[in-house]
């Protein structure tokens, strides 16, 4: 179970840095996720790949409880789009990102 408080802003800039690294069309879906994990203590880690290059993007959260979850990159980048202040990813039992 993961969850954590990050700043609109910060989270979109580092979801477009990582978008640049995962391919657009791939034959592996989980391409086009970025791995989000968080310590509970000093912020969050975001990771994709598209198997020949790796992107990493650490990002200041406020309150976070420790793990990680998987995030599709294409929709966190068109929901942040509009978003602003703070945001919230909480992801259950499942690693299933809300």
């Amino acid at each position: 179970m993961m969850k954590v408080t990050l700043d609109a802003k910060e989270l979109a800039k580092a979801v477009r840095l990582l978008r640049k690294v995962a391919p657009k069309r791939t034959i592996k879906p989980i391409l086009g996720y970025c791995l989000v994990e968080t310590d509970g203590q000093f912020g969050v880690s975001l990771c994709a790949t598209d198997l020949e290059i790796m992107g990493r993007v650490s990002v200041w959260a406020g309150a976070a409880e420790p793990g990680r979850a998987l995030l599709p990159l294409a929709k966190a980048e068109a929901v942040l789009k509009t978003a602003s202040g703070t945001v919230e990813l909480d992801a259950g039992a499942d690693s299933q990102v809300r």
